[in-house]
C-alpha cells in the first residue's frame, strides 16, 4: 500500500510503514498505480515512478528528464493528476497535461489554467467546460459530445468503467457514459446532507462506495441505488482505494481507515 503525503510516500509491507523521500522534500499529491504494475506519481514540479531495486529498497526516478524538460520548462507547478491508461500514464500539471507511454511515445499539450481536470474511459479523456459541459479531450482539442450540455455548470465529475459504458457521478447526479454520448440516469442525486461527494471506489461485485465532506460512506449498488451509508471519519475523505484482500482504504486529512466490504457482519432487525 503506497499512500502520499507532505514527507514524501508511505509504503507499508505486512505491518510496518516506511517513508520514501522525494528530491527536494516534494510532498506527494497523487499516485495511482500504472497498468504495468508500478507506482506513478505527481507533486510539486515533479512527476515519476516508483520501482523497486534488487534489494527491495524503492526507488524515485523523475520523469521530467525523459521528457526533455529543461531550465524553466521544469517549473510545473502543483501536479494534481495521476491517470492510468492501459498503454501509458497521463500526468496533469497547472498548464500541461503530459503523457507518458509505455512504448517510448512522449507526448504534452498546453492546457487552460482554469482546467477542471480530466476523467479517463475507453481511452479517452473527459473534461467539465463550465459553460459547455461534458468534452471529450482529442489530441490537444476540445469536442463536445451529445448530450454533453447536460453536465453545463458542474463542478467535478468521476467515472466508472462499467464495460460497454461509464457510471458517471456528479454533485447534480448520476449520468451514462456511451459511445453515443451521455444522459441522465432516473436515480436520486447523493442526499444533500450527507455533504459534497469527494471521491468514488468501485468493488468487485460491481457496488460503489462514494465518500462526502463530511465523512460519510455512501454504499450504493451498481445500477446507482443507495444502500446504506455510515460515518467512518472525522474530516472529510479525499481518497478512496481497494487492496487485492477485497478491503477498502478511506484516506483523510488525519486518518486512514480500512474496512472489510461487504461486511462480514449483517444486521437482523
Amino acid at each position: 500500500l503506497y499512500v502520499g503525503n507532505t514527507d514524501g510516500v508511505l509504503r507499508m509491507q505486512g505491518r510496518e510503514w516506511e517513508t520514501i523521500p522525494l528530491p527536494g522534500g516534494m510532498a506527494a499529491g497523487s499516485l495511482a498505480r500504472g497498468s504495468d504494475g508500478r507506482v506513478y506519481l505527481a507533486g510539486y514540479d515533479s512527476f515519476g515512478v516508483i520501482t523497486t531495486a534488487a534489494n527491495g529498497r524503492p526507488v524515485y526516478t523523475d520523469l521530467r528528464d525523459a521528457f526533455g524538460l529543461k531550465g524553466s520548462d521544469r517549473a510545473l507547478g502543483w501536479m494534481e493528476q495521476v491517470l492510468p491508461a492501459s498503454d501509458g500514464v497521463y500526468f496533469r500539471a497547472q498548464h500541461k497535461l503530459l503523457f507518458y507511454g509505455f512504448g517510448g511515445s512522449r507526448k504534452q499539450w498546453l492546457i487552460a489554467d482554469d482546467s477542471r481536470g480530466f476523467n479517463l474511459w475507453h481511452g479517452n479523456l473527459y473534461t467539465l467546460d463550465k459553460d459547455a459541459g461534458l468534452l471529450r479531450f482529442d489530441d490537444g482539442k476540445l469536442t463536445p459530445i451529445a448530450g454533453g450540455d447536460v453536465m453545463r455548470g458542474h463542478r467535478g465529475i468521476e467515472t466508472i468503467d462499467q464495460g460497454d459504458h461509464a457510471l458517471v457521478i456528479s454533485v447534480g447526479g448520476f449520468y451514462r457514459l456511451d459511445d453515443q454520448g451521455i444522459h441522465a440516469i432516473d436515480v436520486p442525486p447523493i442526499p444533500t446532507d450527507a455533504g459534497i461527494f469527494s471521491t468514488v471506489a468501485a468493488l468487485p461485485d460491481g457496488s460503489l462506495e462514494i465518500s462526502t465532506s463530511l465523512g460519510i460512506l455512501l454504499e450504493y449498488d451498481a445500477g446507482a441505488h443507495l444502500v446504506s451509508r455510515h460515518k467512518i471519519a472525522r474530516a472529510g475523505i479525499t481518497a478512496l482505494t481497494t487492496d487485492t484482500e477485497n478491503g477498502l482504504w478511506a484516506s483523510s486529512d488525519d486518518e486512514l481507515v480500512r474496512m472489510q466490504v461487504p461486511s462480514p457482519w449483517s444486521r437482523i432487525r
